[in-house]
């Protein structure tokens, strides 16, 4: 129950409250026999720490559990830890890429280099959970891994390279269907994926109107933190686009 609470606070913007809480969970298992329990909690409490931008202590715990990944038989359990290391190490490559904001003609070698080989290790991660999730037929979890992966794509193409441009409009196809029946949380991340992946092209109207329906499925649902992160991504947007002109 107090895992679940901890959760629930992490998605209402309470990162430091739902910390407190899963650590003393945390430390409960952390020396007993029963890995499963210990490693579901371990993820959110690495979560819960990537929320609050606590990237090296998340990074930390992943490293120590990816030791007994052998020992987890949930493959649910496995999906999401591919999907949560991911997005820490995507993370990682977007601060370098300056939060999309780099000029392309000013990204160093050593950088460029370095934000490759997160991005391979970042794709690698999402395509096994995904593998995995159709496998269990989790479509309710893939639909939130789908548009981290999208992301990952636009950010890299937009600095380094293009590629996956092609993938990330098939994989928007393929949720968009999936998301005609019902509504989650992350329906607010596909669209702000849509909204990027429409940025790209040039469909600047589009992307903006994506933005705003991302923002208003956060807000129906009363979901404090995909909130946030729309309003974050609409000011990113805004700021590219100041950018451009001025280019």
């Amino acid at each position: 129950i107090r895992v679940h609470m901890s959760v629930i606070l992490m998605e209402l913007g309470y990162s430091k409250k739902s910390i407190e809480s899963l650590e003393k969970e945390f430390d409960l298992f952390v020396n007993t026999n029963d890995e499963n329990t210990f490693f579901n909690i371990a993820m959110e409490l690495g979560r819960a720490l990537n929320h609050s931008a606590q990237i090296d202590r998340t990074l930390e715990l992943y490293h120590s559990l990816e030791n007994i990944l052998f020992k987890i038989n949930n493959p649910y359990s496995l999906a999401r830890f591919y999907e949560q290391k991911a997005n820490v190490i995507n993370r990682i490559m977007y601060n370098k890429l300056q939060y999309g904001f780099a000029q392309k003609n000013e990204i160093s070698d050593d950088i460029r280099d370095e934000v490759k080989q997160l991005f391979l290790e970042a794709i690698d991660l999402y395509e096994k959970s995904m593998t995995i999730l159709l496998d269990i037929n989790a479509l309710w979890s893939y639909t939130g891994v789908v548009p981290e992966k999208i992301n990952t794509y636009i950010s890299y193409s937009y600095l380094i390279d293009e590629i996956g441009i092609q993938e990330c409009k098939e994989l928007i196809d393929y949720v968009d269907c999936i998301f005609s029946g019902f509504t989650t949380p992350f329906k607010t991340d596909f669209y702000l994926s849509k909204a990027y992946y429409y940025e790209y092209i040039n469909d600047i109207c589009t992307a903006e109107t994506y933005i705003l329906k991302a923002i208003e499925n956060a807000e129906t649902l009363c979901i404090k933190n995909k909130e946030a992160k729309g309003h974050e991504f609409y000011s990113q947007f805004a700021y590219r686009m100041i950018l451009k002109k001025n280019a």
